[in-house]
């Protein structure tokens, strides 16, 4: 929620293993959640999102009512939603606040509980920020299953007099110390069930360097995920249900398996499937041109100085009127303020304002630009004259220190695979096409090209990853010439000569989308 932090989120808000019931809750009748569960019920459509249909599919929670078909928009999105939905994370704080909540219902198992998150603080204590390939420690795990017998001892000593009345506080504490228990056992059997682990700490932002990074500091959070959700999809969403998963960049060139794989269905026992490509509406030879800039010097750590020169360039010649799309903040705001010296047209960066905010402001006006990052990647619809550069710094792969695409990478191959391409590259492509995606909005879209800053230089063309990543939007490519320049010159030029003008482009009511679109069972 924009403007609230995730620790005045906390506590205000309780976890679907906090919740009490409607049964049990004093404040049931006008609890949001239980008020939009009754809707459902009664409703023929329901739209919802992704994080609520794996709560509803795998949590065994009944969040939404019966349903004969699913339709998943943006199904792209749905493995790594379903992902973060099962994830859990254990902190030292999240244990001393259970024992707190539970203090006046069961006085002597809170000592040990706090006495098994001081111990396991011991454990984590020091141990570097990333992905632990064989899980938690002898020492961690020691911790852990001490955590876990605490736990029961404190439910078991908190269970109260059933024949009282409802005891709110009894209650909201002793489903804190299930959703502890409900870890510790998680993470004792995570190599059995073949589940991620990996520590994280929480992240600082450094002015001067202009990006967050871990607080080593900090202490440690654990961190569990499954290694891979396509059985669970299988078993709690497809089985039984007619499912259609839509969205424009299902499909690796032309082929849907690695979506599929990924969602289990591939594989013995997997569901019957069938993939339609339906085509594009656009004309993406006669609306757009892609260009690669391939001069310029590997991408490093930063944005350099001729990316950003060519920056300037593409922009002068548009006449603004540019979504630039960086795969970091730091290079975002680098090359925001870099342009705001050398150009005279208002430069809008994310972090800024509220992202709806700032997308409405781009869209309703004609030359200014906006530089961000993954967040503006998708779910933004700018149709018309606003949005007529789309500049894409690199292929955005993966960070290579992210834990749960590393084990991933790791366990294909094992399997005898090519990690890097079903995991990294077939993300990357995904990604990039979504981006491209944010230039051709609409059929009146006439004129606007697209135009790739650096990244892909020889692997675009040359290598297999390149050639994976490659996006199905605009198919020419040409290098740095007047070509380009002249051909965005004549766009700026026509969206300054008006509706009425020789040449001039077509205009179309600029849409805004605040997020990605919604999930239609």
């Amino acid at each position: 929620m924009p403007g609230v932090t995730d620790r005045a989120w906390r506590q205000v808000s309780v976890t679907s293993m906090e919740c009490l019931g409607a049964q049990k809750c004093p404040m049931a009748e006008e609890c949001f959640s239980e008020l939009a569960r009754h809707r459902a019920a009664e409703s023929d459509v329901v739209v919802t999102n992704h994080a609520m249909l794996a709560v509803s599919a795998f949590e065994g929670l009944a969040v939404l009512p019966e349903y004969d078909v699913v339709v998943v928009d943006e199904a792209h999105e749905l493995q790594d939603r379903v992902t973060g939905a099962v994830s859990g994370q254990l902190s030292v704080a999240m244990i001393h606040a259970a024992a707190s909540s539970a203090r006046k219902h069961t006085a002597i198992t809170v000592d040990a509980l706090n006495a098994a998150a001081d111990r396991l603080e011991l454990a984590i204590m020091g141990a570097p920020s990333g992905l632990l390939p064989n899980g938690l420690n002898d020492e961690q795990l020691d911790g852990v299953d001490q955590l876990r017998e605490a736990c029961r001892a404190a439910l078991s000593d908190s269970k109260g007099d059933s024949s009282n009345a409802v005891d709110g506080g009894r209650q909201l504490a002793r489903s804190r110390l299930m959703l502890i228990l409900e870890l510790c056992e998680r993470l004792l059997s995570a190599r059995e069930n073949r589940e991620v682990v990996w520590l994280s700490r929480n992240s600082s932002f450094d002015p001067q360097q202009g990006y967050t990074a871990p607080d080593e500091d900090s202490p440690a959070l654990i961190n569990i995920a499954p290694l891979s959700v396509a059985g669970r999809l299988r078993e709690g969403l497809f089985a039984g249900h007619t499912v259609v998963l839509t969205s424009a960049t299902l499909a690796i060139g032309s082929a849907f398996e690695a979506t599929a794989g990924g969602l289990g269905l591939t594989g013995q026992g997997a569901p019957s499937w069938t993939g339609v490509d339906v085509g594009s509406p656009f004309d993406y030879p006669k609306q757009g041109m892609l260009y690669v800039a391939k001069h310029l010097p590997k991408p490093g750590r930063g944005t350099s100085p001729e990316a950003l020169d060519e920056l300037e360039e593409l922009i002068k010649a548009s006449h603004g009127g540019a979504l630039c799309l960086f795969s970091s903040r730091r290079a975002a705001e680098d090359a925001a303020e870099a342009m705001r010296s050398r150009l005279d047209v208002d430069i809008l960066c994310q972090g800024e304002s509220t992202m709806a905010a700032l997308v409405r402001q781009f869209a309703e006006e004609e030359d200014t630009c906006l530089f961000g990052t993954m967040s503006l990647w998708q779910g933004v619809d700018v149709p018309g004259g606003s949005c007529r550069l789309v500049v894409i710094d690199r292929i955005p792969f993966p960070r290579p220190d992210d834990p749960l695409m590393t084990a991933r990478s790791r366990a294909v191959a094992q399997a005898g695979g090519n990690g890097f391409m079903a995991v990294s590259a077939t993300h990357a492509a995904i990604r990039l096409a979504q981006g491209a995606g944010r230039l051709i909005r609409s059929t009146g879209d006439k004129g606007s090209w697209q135009y790739w800053i650096h990244g892909f230089r020889r692997s675009a063309t040359a290598t297999s990853s390149g050639q994976r990543c490659r996006p199905s939007g605009p198919p020419r490519t040409v290098q740095w010439c007047a070509v380009p320049r002249t051909s965005l010159r004549r766009v700026g030029h026509g969206l300054r000569q008006g509706p009425s003008g020789e040449g001039a482009l077509e205009r179309v009511r600029p849409r805004v989308s605040a997020g990605p679109r919604r999930l239609c069972p």
